[in-house]
């Protein structure tokens, strides 16, 4: 990811893949630029779409232009410090939930991507990418653990039924999301693997990154949201619903 800077002082940034040999079908940019594109127009915040590039004579991998938006992502305790006032942190958390909650809203056929992915079976896809990219990773990291096969076994075959599908960003959290100086998402960014899909799937996943008294095994204290001034999960589920 790199900032542009104008001559005349305008910002943009340029999104392109990680260099060397990378996974198949990650750090999409094609699929990056047509969701930005499409939730421009919604009230899901995003990036502005500026311009997208497929001749890989230019910098070697697909990439894309985008408006620069003046914000911040939060990967922990520190960067909350810095950027979220404690008294601003409940306004946060609202707002983190409720631009979650537009996106599932949205229609996928109404703003032309309904073709974005299969409407059906998104745990189990899920599943089986992840799994795959797991059992190509185990010769190059040395490493492999007999538990993720049985767990793939497992899920696979207690996979729950899926509701209407929508677009689900596969990668929602506070690391992902930009906050502007008002302490609300100015924007949501790192769009690769968003697809179509069972949105409580992606409702879990955010969530699952916000701490509640009953959890067994807590977050880590440098966690972003384990600072005061944040509602636990549940509060968070009950806003979405």
């Amino acid at each position: 990811t790199y900032l542009l800077e104008g001559t005349n002082g305008q910002k943009a940034v340029i999104r392109r893949p990680p260099m060397g040999e990378l996974l198949p079908k990650a750090h999409d940019m094609a699929r990056e630029w047509a969701l930005i594109s499409a939730l421009g127009k919604t009230a899901v915040p995003v990036p502005r779409a500026l311009g997208f590039c497929d001749d890989t004579a230019v910098t070697g991998a697909l990439f894309y232009v985008m408006g620069h938006v003046d914000g911040h992502p939060l990967y922990n305790a520190e960067d909350v410090r810095r950027w979220a006032p404690e008294n601003e942190r409940r306004k946060l958390a609202d707002s983190f939930i409720d631009v979650l909650a537009d996106l599932h809203s949205i229609d996928p056929d109404s703003v032309g991507l309904g073709d974005l992915g299969r409407k059906d079976g998104y745990i189990a896809r899920q599943l089986n990418t992840w799994y795959k990219s797991w059992v190509a990773s185990i010769e190059g990291a040395k490493l492999d653990d007999a538990r993720a096969h049985r767990l793939k076994d497992f899920f696979l075959a207690n996979v729950p039924e899926q509701g209407p599908a929508r677009i689900v960003h596969g990668d929602y959290g506070t690391h992902n999301c930009l906050v502007g100086p008002d302490s609300t998402v100015a924007a949501v960014v790192d769009w690769e693997i968003s697809t179509l899909g069972d949105p409580l799937a992606d409702l879990a996943y955010a969530l699952n990154q916000w701490p509640d008294p009953g959890d067994a095994i807590p977050l880590k204290p440098e966690a972003p949201t384990m600072l005061p001034g944040f509602p636990d999960r549940k509060a968070l589920a009950r806003r979405y619903a």
